[in-house]
């Protein structure tokens, strides 16, 4: 029995969280609309489902770009690197799963899709050459820290 109707959310209407070194790199609130959506758009032409990743981060855009900042510095990508290198299968499984669960939370799909599926491989055991799948992953890497410099 719901005591209260809850109401609808409007999916059109976004918070944005200004902080002081918003203001200091982008100068005094407002900003016109083009600043507050040029990241976002930036990242949805990544290929980044952003609309996901905002809503489990309670659509807080400072706090999604700050995750997002810290998952491109994740050690596990350096891990899985290494883990591969020295052919240790648990531990390359172990840093894939990792990133796979970061990746896929902040629905950075040009990184989530090749972590998911070197994972998914090496649950499985499956002897391959994970070189491929390695460089598109540390491919869209680059990428994504070309964008986070920007």
């Amino acid at each position: 029995v719901k005591l209260r109707h809850e109401p609808e959310q409007n999916q059109n209407i976004m918070l944005v969280k200004i902080d002081d070194y918003a203001i200091k790199v982008l100068g005094e609130w407002p900003w016109g609309r083009d600043v507050i959506a040029d990241a976002l758009l930036r990242m949805k032409e990544f290929g980044a489902d952003t609309e996901a990743g905002l809503t489990r981060c309670m659509n807080n855009e400072e706090f999604y770009f700050r995750l997002i900042g810290m998952a491109a510095k994740d050690p596990n990508f350096e891990k899985l690197e290494i883990a591969l290198a020295m052919e240790e299968p648990d531990d390359a499984f172990e840093a894939a799963h990792a990133l796979k669960g970061v990746l896929g939370n902040l629905a950075l799909t040009p990184l989530f899709e090749p972590a998911n599926e070197m994972c998914e491989l090496l649950r499985g055991r499956t002897e391959m050459d994970y070189d491929p799948l390695l460089e598109q992953l540390m491919q869209a890497k680059s990428q994504l820290e070309a964008l986070l410099a920007e």
